[in-house]
């Protein structure tokens, strides 16, 4: 998933930017806001006030700046009273630009409306020399999808797809601005990957965001991509795995505990071996037995091991003896193309508007 922290602590949200994030039911007050032509200064005023009538008056906890110019302050500025009412004319010229490309290249770009606004609401571009690119993978292409939350002003999700050279590079197939991370939204975009290059992809990488299961199961059942499979990305997942277990072993020896879990979890999932996928289940409970039993906190502890048996129910779409019998060419994540993304936004202005 990709979820962020509404706020850090008070004195964090005070110091800087980062926690300002403003959610989604305060974000539509902003808007309002910002189109009817208030001032920086009054939507922060309003905000604050929905906050605390919400939480009883505690601001120790509140999310938004206190003092004007500060960091958080200009992010309100710069994401609602200055871009407010140039959403229309930076996608203007984002159109022109396509259009010109499409012209002058033959690359396709494809745009869909939300049926409420009458605005677009996905945008998907196709990059240049990708079609050569797909076409030598015949039907052993994998597929790269990570979606990344906040590149712009516009609170818009930029999706990167990517594959893999012949030669091992990460070539980018082609990008998709989504106003929204829904099933529906993702399920538009591998249509367009699929109208673009119209061999399915053997194999599709992703974090466990259950829209994007929804979307791929979808292009499975419509008879698209009737034979993808949707494999996970294992960086993501021992991410997943520290959030929740690195929690219950803290304290004095906690550290080499942890330690003794994490890396019987690397023995499990990177065994290539097909037959090690006979014993696949007891190797999984050993390391559920080992967490239960080496904890040094079992403060939910019981929802934790409830969640690490689940995912060991996941395990054809992560673990290498079972993944390994389809043609990855060496992928298990997504990593790839989120050092792609880093630099898109660091170095082609992905983050920025004017180059939305």
């Amino acid at each position: 998933g990709h979820n962020h922290a509404l706020f850090n602590s008070g004195l964090q949200a005070r110091a800087t930017g980062s926690g300002a994030h403003v959610p989604d039911e305060y974000d539509l007050v902003a808007r309002l806001l910002a189109a009817s032509g208030q001032t920086t200064a009054m939507l922060r005023n309003v905000l604050e006030t929905k906050w605390k009538r919400e939480h009883n008056n505690d601001l120790d906890r509140h999310p938004y700046p206190w003092g004007d110019g500060g960091p958080a302050y200009k992010l309100l500025y710069d994401r609602y009273c200055q871009t407010g009412p140039s959403l229309e004319f930076d996608f203007d010229g984002l159109m022109g630009a396509l259009k010109q490309r499409q012209q002058d290249q033959g690359l396709q770009y494809m745009i869909d409306h939300d049926p409420t606004t009458m605005r677009m609401s996905r945008l998907y571009v196709e990059l240049p020399g990708v079609a050569e690119e797909w076409a030598p993978g015949g039907k052993q292409n994998s597929l790269l999808f990570d979606p990344t939350w906040g590149t712009n002003l516009y609170r818009w999700k930029l999706c990167m797809i990517a594959t893999l050279s012949r030669t091992g590079q990460t070539v980018l197939l082609g990008y998709a601005l989504l106003e929204d991370e829904s099933a529906i939204s993702f399920e538009w975009v591998f249509r367009c990957v699929h109208k673009c290059f119209r061999e399915p992809p053997s194999v599709v990488f992703s974090d466990h965001d259950m829209q994007i299961e929804r979307a791929v199961q979808t292009l499975r059942d419509d008879g698209v991509w009737p034979e993808t499979r949707h494999f996970l990305c294992i960086f993501h997942l021992s991410k997943n795995l520290y959030t929740h277990l690195r929690p219950k072993f803290l304290g004095e020896g906690g550290s080499e505990r942890w330690k003794a879990v994490h890396d019987l979890f690397w023995r499990i999932v990177k065994n290539t071996d097909v037959s090690y996928q006979a014993r696949f289940a007891d190797e999984w409970e050993r390391l559920v037995g080992l967490v239960e039993s080496t904890a040094t906190s079992t403060d939910k502890l019981q929802e934790a091991l409830a969640w690490l048996r689940g995912l060991g129910l996941l395990a054809t779409r992560f673990a290498y003896c079972y993944t390994w019998g389809s043609c990855t060419w060496g992928i298990h994540s997504t990593q790839r193309i989120e050092g792609m993304q880093n630099v898109a936004k660091t170095n082609m202005g992905l983050n920025t508007r004017c180059k939305l």
